[in-house]
């Protein structure tokens, strides 16, 4: 395989696996520092450094810790640079923080996994109204125009549909034990 080729590859394999992990490892980050701008700066830099050591990493490991790992570096890095600053976490402490922000992280997902299956249980019509109003982020009176009702039964339909799904997913989550 032609060098430039096989560097094309691993740029996409690259891209791929930092979007799929960005919001975990940015998390962790944001968790660690609490502020928005710090956070961006570091992601930043924790990026630009994934992409610089990506030769080095094995394919066979988590990429996300793998990224975590690295955040959590710059992140202590950032703290000894910004001594004046009134926050100070120890490597411990970060490392607590990061386990906490991976469980939050995967319990989100599963929340978003457990609505999406909710939302594909939903009887067509009530299905139809939930991606207008969240897919076409239409607002409920025009959704009430469009569909031929008041708004008010729109907005009770909207109110029914969000309890279905909500008790969906407590049940999902109680059947994985997650709740």
């Amino acid at each position: 395989m032609e060098e430039s080729s096989k560097q094309g590859l691993d740029n996409d394999r690259f891209l791929r696996l930092l979007m799929g992990s960005q919001r975990q490892i940015y998390a962790f980050i944001l968790a660690s520092v609490h502020n928005i701008s710090d956070a961006d700066d570091i992601m930043q830099d924790v990026s630009t450094v994934m992409w610089r050591r990506f030769r080095d990493y094995d394919s066979t490991s988590n990429f996300t810790a793998w990224g975590i790992g690295i955040a959590r570096k710059l992140t202590l890095n950032f703290y000894s640079k910004k001594k004046k600053g009134r926050l100070h976490f120890d490597n411990e402490t970060l490392e607590s923080l990061k386990d906490i922000a991976c469980a939050k992280i995967n319990e989100a997902d599963q929340r978003v996994d457990f609505l999406r299956r909710c939302i594909t249980q939903l009887e067509k019509k009530d299905r139809e109204l939930i991606q207008l109003r969240y897919d076409r982020n239409l607002k409920t009176n025009i959704i009430a125009n469009m569909v031929g009702l008041s708004v008010h039964v729109t907005y009770r339909a909207m109110a029914k549909i969000h309890g279905i799904i909500q008790l969906c997913i407590k049940r999902k989550m109680r059947e994985e034990g997650l709740g």
